[in-house]
């Protein structure tokens, strides 16, 4: 059955990726009726927040919100911590694409709080760059110029290169609108080196 259910999510991505995300639910949808018949918790939770994030990339927000919620619903069921993460930023996300920022940031919160209680440095850096453009949103600037540093600062201690470099162009594009003049430059050259980094390791 655990097999039947991953050529399901095999089907899906051959269709996601060539661009048919409706295929792509239909066979996600056909997965999670297997994994449900034989409970398959961890494929059910997969199934859920993928078909979530289709209906999210094509704009389908409320549908969207339905499944990140009820898979978040599951991942607190059975205590998978990195997986509520996952959906608390997404939900997050939606949030902020409605601009509805106080539950936006409500989310975002949440999720940083598992990631400090796990030490899950990628997650709580990914939350609070995504609160640094909320407050950049509401031009609150000295918020968003904090948290997107303390953002950067986790990703350079997990060497994660591609945010980095953009976290570095993010905050080079803050401080010269904020007439910072010398700090933008400062990271603007982190960002191209950043940038030469990545290419090396191509």
């Amino acid at each position: 059955a655990a097999e039947r259910a991953e050529i399901y999510n095999n089907f899906r991505n051959l269709y996601y990726g060539t661009g048919e995300p409706d295929k792509a639910i239909g066979f996600y949808t056909k997965g999670l009726e297997i994994a449900e018949m034989y409970d398959l918790k961890n494929q059910i939770i997969n199934f859920i927040g993928n078909i979530g994030l289709i209906h999210d990339q094509q704009g389908n927000t409320p549908k969207a919100l339905v499944y990140y919620k009820r898979a978040l619903k599951l991942n607190e069921e059975v205590g998978n911590k990195k997986g509520m993460v996952n959906n608390l930023t997404n939900i997050g996300g939606v949030y902020y694409t409605e601009k509805k920022f106080d539950q936006a940031i409500d989310y975002y919160t949440k999720a940083m709080t598992i990631c400090e209680e796990i030490d899950y440095k990628y997650g709580l850096a990914t939350n609070l760059t995504n609160l640094g453009f909320i407050y950049n949103e509401q031009v609150q600037l000295d918020k968003a110029q904090q948290t997107f540093e303390r953002a950067l600062q986790l990703v350079t201690e997990i060497n994660k290169l591609e945010d980095i470099k953009f976290l570095h162009l993010t905050l080079s594009q803050l401080c010269e609108h904020r007439g910072q003049t010398q700090k933008a430059l400062d990271h603007y050259k982190a960002y191209d080196a950043a940038k030469d980094s990545l290419l090396n390791e191509e």
